[in-house]
């Protein structure tokens, strides 16, 4: 292509909002596999088959050098639900090799009552059926309606990191305030992050895992 008509569509693309055309497809180093909720998931076509929406962090962080596989992530799953859905996967021989595991599980334990203790054992098994060696786990975003009990999720998650040697990330603090609830126009519902909040979520991820 000719550099007049490369740059054309670079600019295109920055416009739209889209991911740049140089990107993570053609110079990816670090392959992503994410399991999550919802809040990974959001719009995507197939999150799981790596087919990404725009509603979704990560298709902010799918940018070189960081190529997001997709994974595992459905609307409303708990940890438990992670767990089956990843194992599943390797029982059927699918599970895709990656260089990093992105771990964003927790908001519906929260919902369900689901004790710490119970969710964190969930996601150790997620980890280690997973076979994937770098392991992120990042916190999970404000709720308004339950803002006490995801701040009190969130903070036990360093010790969580800490035992198992997993890099903890915190990709929320631009879209919550100090009170641990959503930040004015980060979201609509007070439970899913707006395209801006998925957006500053997916970024933040995205200098953590290149970082």
């Amino acid at each position: 292509m000719r550099r007049a008509a490369w740059a054309l569509l670079l600019v295109l693309a920055c416009l739209t909002g889209c991911r740049p055309v140089d990107s993570a497809s053609t110079n990816a180093t670090l392959s992503v596999f994410a399991v999550g909720d919802s809040i990974t998931e959001a719009d995507s076509p197939d999150f799981d088959d790596g087919d990404l929406g725009s509603g979704s962090w990560a298709w902010y962080t799918d940018q070189a050098p960081v190529l997001m596989l997709g994974g595992w992530a459905h609307a409303g799953a708990t940890t438990a639900d992670m767990l089956l859905g990843v194992s599943e996967l390797v029982a059927e021989s699918t599970m895709r090799h990656a260089d990093v595991l992105v771990l964003m599980a927790g908001s519906n334990d929260v919902d369900a009552g689901v004790p710490f203790a119970e969710a964190a054992d969930h996601l150790r098994a997620i980890a280690r059926d997973a076979g994937i060696s770098r392991v992120v786990l990042s916190t999970i975003p404000p709720e308004d309606a339950v803002a006490a009990d995801v701040q009190a999720f969130n903070a036990q998650l360093p010790a969580l990191a800490r035992s198992e040697g997993w890099q903890l990330v915190d990709p929320m603090t631009q879209i919550r305030d100090g009170g641990g609830h959503y930040a004015p126009g980060m979201t609509d519902d007070g439970v899913h992050p707006t395209v801006r909040a998925a957006r500053l979520i997916g970024q933040a991820l995205h200098r953590d895992l290149v970082r």
